[in-house]
């Protein structure tokens, strides 16, 4: 009965480690979509800041710095 105890209360250990795992890995993942989100739109931004530039009759040295 004892080894079946220590059995369980193993099993029931690497469970409660695992949960804390995906938990962890879902903030992760959470955190790693926001700032996907960021860079996406930054990208965006940059593409039509380069089709501007590459209009013609627009000057290709900018006339002001771009806000970060």
């Amino acid at each position: 009965m004892q080894d079946l105890q220590e059995r369980l209360l193993a099993l029931e250990t690497r469970q409660a480690y695992q949960e804390r795992m995906v938990d962890e890995l879902n903030q992760v993942v959470t955190e790693c979509n926001g700032r996907i989100r960021e860079l996406e739109g930054d990208l965006r931004a940059l593409r039509r800041r380069l089709a501007r530039l590459s209009e013609p009759g627009t000057s290709a040295i900018p006339t002001a710095m771009p806000d970060s």
